[in-house]
């Protein structure tokens, strides 16, 4: 007789949304003080508020945790309204690895023997039953073994705008396979023959875990941040927490947790789906998922707006003003605020960021 458990999802998981980071690549309707998530630029409702609906048809409202900065408390909080202790705050945006380390500690206080989902709040997800029936295989899968696991999508086109995994050995269950590596934004060249290759899928970001797991792969790849998230539990129930999680943020290594854990660890696997998956990254994918003109011309924010397009194509435009003109021109961006005019080619967006940095000082 099996000595195996079988936990339902709302016994036995947590939905930890990350919804703190800058997105700057999607300079300048995306800042500081209004990034992307809380825009709505790029979602009726916003694309946190989207997240949080899609994780409620998963798990229970109590066991959805948001993980922003102390910026967007007051913003976020309003949009979604939660109890305070399902809001992690972080004093500032240090990059994913200590975000995940820093929700890792939490759950493993707060949820003993949860596994926890990573959902980031700049995903559009179209096929919600698909993607709901992987993250609960995806949960079946790591709560019987010691792994952390990420999901990867089967690309549809050779795009140089996402990040891809090279799948490795497989695995007894279907579509579960070892990790092998992981390739950054390729070329489209480059993309392609990977693609063809039929060994690549494209990187969610997403991961399943347990707690004590992902703190035991800190430990073994990444001590620096793992030493300072043991020194922040012994003060979690503390007065002393709140100045503690300030000293380790000023000092924390900034890196992504790919980079930083997933790249290093021996006991990655990852689970291959077919959800319809994006990544509202940058301006050039916020162009392929938007609605087009017989010219290929995407218009955003302008319903009031008029496009007078003469031998010109396949621009993305956020205007200010009533009348556009495009006159011999391509794959442009052009996106205005208030204050501020980017107009890139599209195939450069990739460099928005760097402009954001400049500008920032």
């Amino acid at each position: 007789m099996s000595n195996e458990v079988k936990l339902s999802i709302e016994d036995s998981a947590v939905g930890v949304i990350y919804a703190g980071g800058e997105g700057k690549r999607l300079w300048p309707v995306s800042t500081k003080k209004s990034p992307k998530q809380v825009n709505p630029t790029f979602s009726k409702e916003t694309l946190v508020v989207d997240t949080f609906k899609r994780a409620k048809k998963i798990f229970p409202t109590k066991k959805i945790i948001l993980v922003i900065t102390k910026s967007l408390y007051r913003k976020i909080s309003r949009l979604i309204k939660l109890p305070k202790d399902n809001y992690l705050v972080q004093p500032e945006n240090a990059d994913t690895a200590a975000a995940m380390g820093l929700a890792a500690m939490h759950i493993e206080a707060k949820f003993q023997g949860a596994t926890a989902v990573t959902l980031y709040s700049d995903h559009l997800i179209s096929s919600v039953s698909a993607y709901k029936a992987t993250i609960k295989k995806g949960i079946n899968i790591v709560q019987k073994q010691p792994v952390l696991l990420t999901i990867g999508t089967k690309p549809t086109y050779p795009s140089p705008d996402f990040g891809y995994i090279k799948l490795g050995q497989k695995m007894d269950l279907k579509n579960l396979y070892k990790v092998s590596r992981f390739v950054e934004k390729p070329s489209k060249e480059k993309a392609a023959k990977m693609i063809a290759a039929k060994k690549y899928v494209w990187n969610t970001g997403v991961y399943i875990w347990r707690a004590e797991t992902l703190l035991r792969i800190f430990k073994n790849t990444a001590l620096d941040i793992y030493k300072g998230l043991v020194d922040l539990r012994t003060k979690i129930n503390d007065k002393s927490y709140e100045a503690g999680l300030e000293q380790w943020y000023d000092k924390v290594r900034r890196e992504s947790f790919d980079r930083a854990i997933s790249e290093e660890t021996k006991k990655l696997l990852v689970l291959v789906s077919d959800y319809n998956w994006k990544d509202v990254g940058n301006w050039k994918t916020v162009y392929n998922l938007a609605k087009k003109d017989k010219n290929g011309h995407a218009l955003i924010e302008g319903e009031n707006s008029r496009i007078i397009s003469i031998n010109a194509g396949n621009c993305l435009i956020i205007p200010k003003q009533k009348v556009i003109s495009l006159i011999g021109v391509q794959d442009l961006i052009v996106v205005q605020t208030k204050n501020e005019l980017l107009i890139c080619d599209i195939n450069q967006s990739h460099k928005v960021k760097k402009a954001a940095k400049i500008i920032e000082g």
